[in-house]
């Protein structure tokens, strides 16, 4: 955990890498997600070139026993555990530290095979074979996708080595061991550089991967506020009007009463940022009890409870929402300076939702009950809750009301209409766990 850390702040003072530690988390799985099966790959197949130069030396004069016997008794063994290792189910968290690990135990291996291969054969290795067999094995470093701070401690490790094996030999030349020494610390460089830009590109990928995803689930939030995204999905693939039945639910019309006289005296787009602040607190009410908005229409605003999966009380959700509207109209008449009171109408009963057509598609409500409920928000008095007799019964043992008595509503005829006042003292909440204490 310590190598990681210390990984992590070396790639924070290079400038690569996210101050946020959950962006930084995210970008951690999406690198592995995009790395891992090359990373296996490239162990594979470093195993594989080791082995095949041991068979390359088999076939010539510098091939040696102890070497041989080294190469795959030893070394092929131990360094294929790296490649067995990442099928098990922690290595995609340790991934680098692996790759890490398979890199300078490689060059390891490959130091130990180059001294016994000069001990027993007539091999002799060079400043100048020391340093082809150490300049392929960092490029093969290179390729390998491990992060900056990993990369440059391989490195480290195989710079290391190559200068022990060059500065032994007793018949080197020094200008030719310094050379060889400077060609390899070229090497290193340019072994590091690559590593930097390709953590900078991948990181580059995955910021743009995010605003492409963040924009994805912000168009598709707005298209759910339109129209539910399963709505949605069979209009695109049907031919017919999306349609589905709502045994029970409850429609809430809000409106702003005396919103007229209110846009001749105010500036147009001080009215568009009151209308904007008020229904942007109702959205929020509406998303704590439960209810979905369904349109505004000027200056009303339609919403309905109970057509979600969930077991739920449609009309005592309904209920709490109105109650909460009426709340908040208060508040924001007095943050605004301007009057503002709400006529609410309620109605509980079945109705049909849909999407009707192809162009600026919406899922929209029909049926007795919208009309019902507009008719009571209408004809209803300022500043309080007018419900139907239906939405009555339902809430009656938990609320108080008064009744208006009979109404007569165009287009439905006499209908009995209560106000709703508030939650009985025996079942509010908030009554209760002040008398409790709490």
């Amino acid at each position: 955990m310590r190598i990681r850390d210390l990984s992590n702040r070396a790639l924070a003072s290079l400038g690569i890498h996210f101050p946020d530690p959950e962006l930084e988390a995210r970008y951690q799985n999406f690198a592995t997600a995009r790395m891992f099966r090359f990373a296996q790959i490239g162990m594979l197949l470093g195993v594989l070139t080791y082995a095949i130069f041991g068979l390359w030396d088999l076939t010539s004069a510098v091939g040696g026993v102890e070497s041989t016997r080294f190469r795959y008794m030893v070394a092929v063994p131990l360094i294929s555990c790296f490649p067995a290792l990442s099928l098990t189910a922690w290595a995609r968290r340790w991934w680098q530290e692996l790759v890490l690990a398979f890199a300078i135990c490689t060059t390891v291996c490959i130091y130990e095979t180059l001294v016994l291969l000069d001990r027993e054969t007539i091999f002799h290795i060079s400043t100048g074979n020391a340093t082809l067999n150490y300049s392929l094995g960092l490029a093969f470093l290179a390729l390998l996708p491990l992060r900056p701070s990993y990369t440059v401690l391989g490195a480290i490790g195989a710079q290391i080595a190559h200068a022990l094996l060059v500065w032994q030999q007793p018949a080197r030349s020094a200008t030719l061991a310094l050379f060889y020494c400077f060609h390899e610390a070229c090497m290193f460089m340019i072994v590091c550089w690559i590593a930097y830009q390709r953590e900078r590109m991948l990181r580059d990928e995955f910021v743009r991967e995010q605003a492409i995803s963040d924009e994805r689930d912000l168009l598709k939030s707005q298209l759910i506020s339109l129209v539910s995204f399963d709505a949605l999905e069979r209009a695109r693939k049907g031919d017919h009007a999306v349609v589905d039945a709502y045994g029970e639910v409850t429609v809430i019309f809000c409106d702003i009463v005396g919103f007229t006289s209110l846009a001749e005296r105010i500036a147009p787009m001080h009215l568009i940022e009151l209308l904007n602040e008020v229904f942007s607190a109702i959205d929020q009410l509406a998303l704590a009890c439960h209810v979905e908005k369904v349109k505004t229409i000027g200056d009303a605003y339609m919403a309905i409870s109970g057509t979600s999966k969930e077991d739920r009380n449609s009309a005592e959700d309904a209920a709490e929402f109105a109650l909460r509207v009426t709340a908040e109209a208060a508040r924001l008449a007095e943050a605004f300076g301007h009057p503002l009171a709400f006529r609410i109408g309620m109605h509980t009963g079945s109705l049909i939702g849909g999407v009707v057509g192809r162009q600026k598609m919406i899922y929209d409500y029909w049926g007795r009950t919208v009309n019902l409920a507009s008719r009571l928000e209408s004809s209803g008095v300022p500043g309080k809750i007018q419900v139907s007799e239906a939405t009555f019964w339902r809430l009656s043992n938990k609320y108080t009301f008064e009744k208006r008595g009979a109404l007569e509503l165009k287009g439905i005829g006499a209908t009995e209409a209560y106000l709703l006042v508030g939650r009985k003292p025996e079942t509010d909440p908030v009554r209760l766990a002040s008398a409790s204490g709490l």
